[in-house]
C-alpha cells in the first residue's frame, strides 16, 4: 500500500479501506476472527494489516517531518495512536 496512489485507491474503494496493525501481517488468536469478520461484513473492501516495518516506512516515506517524534515515542500504543491518524490522513477508510 505504501507506494499506491491514494487518489486511485479512493476511486476504487472509497471509504472501504480497512486498516489494522500488528507486529507482522500474521494476525493470531482472537484477533484473527475479528479480521475475518471484517472481510465477511465488507466484501470488496481493501483490508490492510500493517506490520511494524511498514509502519516505520510509512512515516519515513510520507511523513518525514514526524520521523524523530515517532522514534521518540516510548510506548507502543502511542505509536499506534499516531499511525492511525496517518493511515486515515493518507488513505482514508477506517481503523
Amino acid at each position: 500500500l505504501l507506494n499506491k496512489d491514494p487518489k486511485e485507491l479512493a476511486a476504487k474503494y472509497g471509504m472501504k479501506i480497512i486498516h489494522q496493525s500488528g507486529a507482522t501481517h500474521k494476525v493470531k488468536g482472537r484477533m484473527a476472527h475479528y479480521c475475518q469478520s471484517w472481510d465477511e461484513k465488507m466484501p470488496g473492501a481493501l483490508h490492510v494489516v500493517w506490520s511494524d516495518e511498514e509502519n516505520e516506512a510509512l512515516v519515513r516515506q510520507h511523513y518525514p517531518e514526524y520521523v524523530e517524534l515517532y522514534a521518540r515515542l516510548p510506548i507502543a500504543i502511542q505509536k499506534a495512536d499516531m499511525l492511525r491518524l496517518l493511515y486515515l490522513h493518507r488513505y482514508g477508510g477506517i481503523y
